[in-house]
């Protein structure tokens, strides 16, 4: 495991592990906000999204391919929930709320794309 994080703070560009800071502090925040309400599956939707980016950027730190993927998918998926939902209250719940950011990570992602492993 250390092996992991001495790879995931040196191998990237210098900013990949600030960006994956902010993810991980998005997903203390919105399972923090969640806790304080009761269990809806609705509810949990927002942290399960940011745990899934979180775990999709780890793993852009360690410059794997799918990690890039997943993260573009995710990010893909989100944009289509946000703008094909015919209701704007589902589109909120459904999709991830920092949608735009996201979209700005993923620039990031393909700008290095080519070193994946």
């Amino acid at each position: 495991m250390p092996n992991f994080f001495a790879r995931i703070l040196h191998k990237p560009p210098i900013a990949f592990p600030w960006i994956g800071f902010f993810h991980l502090i998005m997903l203390l925040f919105s399972v923090w906000s969640e806790m304080m309400s009761p269990f809806t599956l609705e509810g949990w939707i927002q942290p399960i999204w940011a745990l899934l980016l979180f775990i999709c950027w780890l793993f852009i730190c360690d410059m794997k391919k799918w990690g890039a993927y997943g993260y573009l998918f995710l990010t893909l998926l989100s944009i289509c929930l946000r703008f094909l939902l015919l209701s704007p209250s589902n589109a909120v719940i459904y999709s991830f709320c920092f949608y735009e950011v996201t979209l700005l990570f993923s620039f990031f992602v393909l700008v290095y794309f080519k070193n994946y492993d």
